[in-house]
């Protein structure tokens, strides 16, 4: 995978929530706290992607 990418950088989030929470029973508010901050991590990356790709397609289009 390579640095700095979008795929690189959502896989850092989720390692780095893995970590935090590994070997942990969660309670269901954790739970849904957790599935809330990767969803929240899913859309952020892919809007920056899509904006990326954008600038990629139309503003080097000369």
């Amino acid at each position: 995978m390579l640095p700095r990418t979008s795929k690189s950088e959502v896989f850092k989030k989720f390692y780095e929530l893995f970590i935090q929470y590994r070997g942990k029973l969660l309670s269901e508010d954790e739970s849904k706290m957790l599935r809330g901050l990767i969803k929240q991590v899913r859309l952020e990356y892919s809007g920056k992607w899509l904006k990326n790709k954008l600038k990629e397609l139309f503003l080097n289009a000369d």
